[in-house]
């Protein structure tokens, strides 16, 4: 794979040192370097808008690089990249400790020094390594492909029922849905193929990994159904699901929702059900109740049973847990800022939730039959069933 790279730095000496070090060389597994060296930071920014790289290796200092130098357009253009784009960075300078602070595992720092540029080749390929530069250029041709279909086939043939109403933000609406739905399971399972990547299992109609189950972070600032909320007490944390509707959460011009309250579905961890507990229990012997209890566990683990929880898979971001029905609490609209919001419950992991809340909490008890009733049934379906075979003979 071609690697573009955007080179910034005023001194003429070393753009040609970067350019010559890395341009064109061609690494084991057959990823090539693309340089482009440019020693004006406007045309950098220029660059930025009509171009697509990489990554990009920025100086800090315009002219002489000194501790009152104040002049740093390489800071500024980091914080246009944050505004505009994904692309890791990679400061070059020689006061380092006037950048420190912005260093992370993508923004990245090295020291003009006389080793300085084989250390510069080590974070580049470091950077690439993380898998997240082939990331995200493979969704941004993902939106391209889907932008082309879409105006080629679409809106070029219908063109004129667009132009009839000149709505522009009817084209923008379809667009956008189209490219939402495009995101689809099995495109996603497409995207991690061709990253040559895999998902531990292929990507099956009825079965999923736990992390489809989310979006993470949570979906903006505002909650709503399917919010996985937490709480830290006592060095304890606490998950909570919002089952109050979505609609009832939205603020109005008043900044003010339409529910005063919001109601809560405590989650209580997974090793304190009686399920894994049992399991637990059995796990070092090799009988048939270890076999039941696994069984039983396996069953409660895919929301087969006991309606009063539903079953919420751990990943890195968040425990095994069991969302209780019977554990729901009503807190006062405001009390949600003592809350943080974890994760999203997806769709249809949401709608299935609050389905299963419905059908617990509006369940109608009614009396049982007589056991000496249901003994004679049984008699009575024992000998219709001999007749029938009596008379097939």
């Amino acid at each position: 794979m071609k690697w573009h790279i955007l080179s910034v730095d005023d001194d003429p000496d070393v753009g040609r040192q970067i350019k010559e070090l890395l341009d064109g060389k061609i690494k084991k597994n057959g990823d090539e370097l693309l340089v482009d060296a440019v020693q004006d930071f406007d045309i950098a920014m220029r660059n930025l808008d009509t171009m697509r790289y990489d990554l990009i290796i920025l100086d800090v200092f315009k002219g002489k690089p000194s501790a009152g130098n104040t002049d740093r357009p390489g800071e500024e253009i980091l914080q246009e990249i944050k505004k505009r784009c994904f692309m890791p960075v990679i400061f070059y300078t020689a006061l380092p400790q006037k950048v420190s602070q912005y260093e992370s595992s993508l923004v990245r720092i090295v020291h003009k020094t006389s080793g300085g540029t084989a250390k510069l080749k080590t974070e580049i390929i470091a950077l690439i390594k993380t898998r997240l530069p082939e990331v995200n250029r493979h969704l941004i041709e993902h939106f391209f492909k889907v932008e082309a279909k879409y105006m080629w086939e679409f809106v070029e043939p219908n063109w004129h029922h667009f132009i009839k109403t000149g709505d522009a933000k009817s084209l923008a609406y379809l667009l956008a849905r189209r490219l939402s739905k495009s995101f689809s399971r099995e495109n996603i399972h497409n995207l991690i193929s061709s990253l040559g990547g895999t998902t531990e299992q292929p990507c099956i109609k009825d079965e999923v990994h736990p992390i489809e189950y989310y979006i993470w972070p949570a979906v903006g600032e505002q909650c709503m159904t399917g919010d996985i909320l937490s709480r830290k007490s006592k060095k304890v944390i606490s998950y909570y699901v919002i089952l109050t509707p979505s609609c009832d959460l939205v603020k109005n011009s008043q900044r003010q929702p339409k529910a005063e309250n919001v109601l809560l579905a405590e989650c209580i961890p997974l090793p304190v059900t009686a399920e894994a507990k049992a399991w637990v229990k059995h796990t070092d012997v090799n009988t048939s109740e270890a076999k039941n209890t696994k069984g039983a566990l396996k069953e409660f683990l895919k929301n087969r049973k006991k309606e009063r929880y539903y079953f919420l898979p751990g990943t890195f971001f968040l425990p095994d847990l069991n969302v209780d029905m019977e554990a729901v609490y009503s807190i006062p609209f405001a009390q949600l800022q003592d809350f943080k919001k974890t994760a999203t419950l997806d769709s249809p992991f949401a709608e299935c939730l609050l389905n299963r809340f419905s059908r617990y909490m509006g369940r109608v008890g009614i009396p049982e039959l007589y056991e000496s009733e249901i003994e004679r049934i049984i008699g009575n379906l024992k000998v219709s069933g001999k007749k029938s075979v009596s008379k097939k003979r």
